[in-house]
């Protein structure tokens, strides 16, 4: 097996052998995991969408704070997407069909020799949107203190601020 080096000095070598090892199916309860852990992000998309149009379309509860908690459950539902789309796209967590291929012993193999750019491109939205979820709930916290301790921010206008730090 060919061994090349990582950017910390490691060797790629111990990753494929990891990801040869969970796709033998030698990491006992991993389906399980993997079966509750799409199920829970489902369940978590459905309910933020349920949120989402009660918040957006209820007239009553359109405020300040809401328009931050309609963009904080517009990024949940952005993660949940992009793992569920993730789950859905690529061959045993290795990469786009296009980018993954089969070889004779029945293991999947990642084509290096290819440009990849549609698997890079979709990575980096998977961590945008994983970023941007962490920063909204910065966001929040920071509009909360900011409403507690300092009491000047109350008016729609400075929702802006924290839209467009929050994207």
């Amino acid at each position: 097996m060919q061994s090349r080096k990582g950017a910390a000095g490691g060797s790629y070598a111990i990753s494929l052998i990891a990801l040869v090892s969970i796709a033998k199916g030698s990491i006992p309860h991993l389906s399980a995991i993997k079966l509750i852990s799409k199920i829970g992000y489902a369940v978590s998309f459905s309910a933020l969408i349920v949120a989402f149009l009660i918040l957006t379309f209820l007239r009553k509860l359109q405020c300040p704070r809401n328009n931050l908690h309609i963009q904080l459950f517009l990024s949940f539902m952005m993660r949940a997407l992009m793992f569920l789309l993730k789950d859905a796209l690529f061959v045993a967590g290795m990469g786009l069909q296009s980018n993954v291929a089969i070889s004779e012993d029945g293991l999947p193999r990642f084509l290096e020799s290819k440009n990849n750019i549609d698997c890079k491109i979709f990575i980096s939205f998977w961590h945008y949107f994983l970023t941007a979820n962490y920063c909204w709930i910065l966001m929040e916290g920071l509009y909360l203190h900011n409403l507690i301790f300092l009491a000047m921010f109350t008016d729609s206008s400075s929702i802006f601020r924290y839209v467009i730090m929050g994207w």
